[in-house]
């Protein structure tokens, strides 16, 4: 269904903690939307499998977004594609995805 996707990685660097000089690469999920008429149509789904699996090829430690902790669709949607709730600032959850490598 998708005929063009095309992704712009930004490496960020994260320390583990206040005592570990390793440090993790991550990216940012700045933004993903599906316009109304090919909702539910699996769009959606296919654009962040690709989305995870380009990260875990690019060699990325872990993958984070932010969303609207009211938008209770779009938390479900990521938490069916194994993100979890990392923190809550304001009114937005970070969602965390751990790359399986």
């Amino acid at each position: 269904m998708l005929r063009r996707v095309e992704f712009y990685f930004t490496t960020k660097l994260n320390k583990k903690d206040n005592n570990d000089t390793q440090e993790e690469v991550f990216v940012d999920l700045l933004s993903i939307g599906v316009l109304p008429e090919f909702r539910g149509k699996g769009v959606a789904d296919e654009l962040i499998t690709l989305f995870q699996k380009s990260a875990e090829k690019a060699g990325y430690d872990y993958m984070h977004l932010g969303v609207l902790t009211e938008n209770i669709r779009a938390r479900k949607f990521y938490e069916k594609y194994d993100w979890y709730d990392h923190k809550k600032i304001g009114k937005c959850t970070h969602y965390r995805y751990d790359i399986k490598t």
